[in-house]
């Protein structure tokens, strides 16, 4: 996302596509960009951002959804599919 102002602090909420907000897992983080970790794979998550321009309590609207899909899990060589 792009800060438009000097917030150094934001509030990301996130979840399973489809989920509503409020009900989302909530972070707060001073790196933007930021990097979800611990997530499921192959599974799609919206997200919400918004700044947080002070102590929690002064903070902007949350964005409007923003979208991402997790990839599937790397696979260790040799792998082998059986179609010999």
């Amino acid at each position: 996302w792009t800060e438009n102002n000097s917030a150094t602090s934001w509030k990301i909420e996130y979840g399973a596509s489809g989920f509503t907000q409020g009900t989302g897992t909530i972070i707060t983080t001073s790196s933007n960009p930021y990097s979800f970790n611990g997530l499921t794979t192959q599974t799609a998550y919206d997200w919400y951002v918004r700044s947080d321009c002070g102590g929690g309590s002064d903070t902007s609207l949350w964005s409007s959804v923003n979208s991402f899909t997790t990839p599937c899990n790397a696979f260790t060589t040799p792998y082998f599919e059986g179609f010999e």
